[in-house]
């Protein structure tokens, strides 16, 4: 059945800019006289940035509200957002393919709607997108489906006609157990590389490749 709709993680899967959440909670901590934990960067992985300031809250005792902790991560980030990180190779060529195959394309991603929309407009990527779904905006991590069916709502299309493409293996067990196609995506950041690629649809090493979506 052709592909009709497209729902696109952002971070380690449109935009190389994974290595900035590699350190981010640590620098946060420590910019909050807290020492982070060896493997925190393990810990918060596959978290929103919301559940990520909830752990940090509860964890090290910041006595600050979750909207506080989350603004002053975001101001740190922000300027990497605006002018620093770009899109992964191939992936303006890749985005202007699905176009022409009238593919309707959607952002689905753990990260805050305005940086999202810096990185993309800066690249001139955003006219690609209908809308950018979070997960603070819906309320749920993507240990939950909960993202992409409001992401396939917005886009009017049939789960069996509708593509996710994620990096990461956590993200992409959650959409592929509820039904979802998926496309991998790799990324150097993702652990489980080999176990994504075993429960995708399809998968690609970058942008550059082929794959059949009529």
């Amino acid at each position: 059945m052709k592909i009709e709709g497209a729902i696109f993680d952002f971070d380690g899967t449109l935009y190389d800019s994974m290595g900035i959440w590699e350190e981010v909670g640590s620098i946060y901590l420590k910019s909050q006289g807290k020492n982070p934990e060896k493997n925190l960067n393990r810990k918060i992985k596959n978290m929103s940035l919301e559940q990520s300031a909830e752990y940090f809250n509860k964890k090290y005792n910041l006595n600050k509200t979750k909207k506080q902790i989350i603004n002053e991560i975001n101001e740190q980030i922000k300027t990497a957002y605006s002018e620093k990180i770009e899109p992964k190779k191939g992936a303006a060529e890749f985005l202007e393919k699905l176009k022409n195959l009238k593919i309707k394309m959607i952002i689905a991603t753990a990260t805050d709607k305005f940086l999202i929309e810096k990185a993309l407009k800066r690249n001139k990527l955003d006219i690609y997108f209908l809308d950018i779904i979070t997960c603070n905006i819906v309320g749920k991590g993507k240990d939950n489906p909960l993202i992409y069916y409001k992401a396939m709502e917005k886009l009017k299309t049939k789960k069996e006609t509708t593509l996710i493409f994620e990096d990461s293996y956590f993200a992409s067990k959650t959409a592929k157990d509820s039904g979802f196609l998926v496309c991998g995506i790799y990324d150097k950041y993702e652990n489980k590389k080999r176990e994504l690629k075993m429960i995708s649809d399809y998968y690609l090493e970058n942008f550059m490749g082929n794959i059949n979506l009529k």
